[in-house]
């Protein structure tokens, strides 16, 4: 059976392959986009 890892600290997030695009915003900020999310399980 394929479980998810559960995800606690900043390095457990950093490890994922997560291809993110980020867009700026013309009021200022940025928009954030996670195209797919992927563990390497």
């Amino acid at each position: 059976m394929n479980t998810i890892p559960t995800l606690k600290t900043l390095e457990d997030y950093l490890t994922l392959k997560n291809p993110i695009t980020f867009y700026p915003e013309e009021e200022g900020g940025y928009t954030v986009q996670l195209k797919k999310l992927m563990t390497d399980n």
